[in-house]
């Protein structure tokens, strides 16, 4: 279950929404606080309407006014998540794998351009090393 969603809604119908799972993650041997997103999604009416740009900006806001260091995405939509900053992870990543309620174990390898990341304060950068989710993949 993420941390919490933002719903969108137009004429009182939802319109968008997006998981965001806030947790910490350890990047080059530092933590740092994220929010993971996942589910970023929006009805096809509504779609190329900026119904996306106005969820992804109040995510971007309220991550900035709880000093969130990243946001994160895997994602292959790189235009969406490009326009709002986020750029494409190339190191190691190591996560916790889950199957049908079980752990399998921990994961260690290189990412191939499907977990995108938007550095949030000054002097960050989307790669900073290798990174450690602490847990799932969100």
């Amino acid at each position: 279950m993420p941390s919490f969603r933002v719903l969108f809604s137009e004429n009182d119908e939802l319109a968008g929404h997006a998981a965001v799972d806030h947790r910490q993650v350890s990047m080059g041997g530092k933590l740092y606080q994220i929010f993971g997103l996942a589910d970023v999604c929006v009805r096809e009416i509504s779609q190329h309407a900026g119904v996306g740009s106005q969820i992804m900006a109040y995510i971007r806001n309220l991550a900035k006014e709880h000093e969130i260091d990243f946001l994160m995405a895997f994602s292959e939509d790189r235009e969406f998540y490009h326009r709002f900053g986020f750029e494409v992870f190339t190191g190691f990543s190591k996560w916790l794998v889950l199957l049908n309620n079980h752990s399998l174990g921990l994961v260690n390898r290189k990412i191939e351009g499907s977990l995108l990341i938007a550095p949030l304060k000054k002097g960050l950068k989307a790669n900073m090393g290798d990174l450690d989710l602490m847990g799932t993949v969100f």
